[in-house]
């Protein structure tokens, strides 16, 4: 079955927001679904639905949780997704290296407490336009 990628973005923020994350944060997490059906990894796509509703019933992941900052030095940072997605944490942590960068000239951030490490990507799509950082589990 074929759907246009904007109405599986609309559903996926519908979904999202019914499941308790807010509008933003629905947002990207749609378009992080999106964004992999799109390049033909569905393994990280729409599929991936059903799977989180299961984690999020059973308190692995809560929606109204927010990432936060553990530890910081001048080059690095450690970020707890605090149970919940690791989009929403890598987010946080690039925004923070990006900061960084700016300043020391490079970043490293580290994760923890997240569903998943795949989120790399996300990383290297905010900040495409140079290389700033890379990350690890923690």
């Amino acid at each position: 079955m074929r759907i246009q990628a904007t109405d599986e973005r609309h559903y996926l923020v519908e979904v999202f927001t019914k499941f308790g994350f807010n509008q933003d944060d629905s947002q990207l997490l749609a378009d992080t679904l999106v964004d992999a059906d799109l390049r033909g990894i569905s393994s990280h796509g729409i599929q991936r639905l059903a799977w989180y509703r299961r984690m999020i019933k059973e308190g692995t992941i809560i929606p109204q949780n927010k990432a936060k900052i553990i530890r910081e030095l001048p080059g690095s940072v450690l970020v707890d997704a605090n149970q919940n997605m690791g989009q929403l944490a890598t987010v946080l942590a690039t925004q923070k290296i990006i900061e960084k960068a700016k300043k020391t000239g490079g970043g490293n951030c580290c994760y923890s407490q997240f569903e998943s490490l795949r989120h790399r990507w996300l990383l290297y799509k905010i900040s495409v336009r140079s290389w700033i950082g890379r990350s690890c589990p923690y």
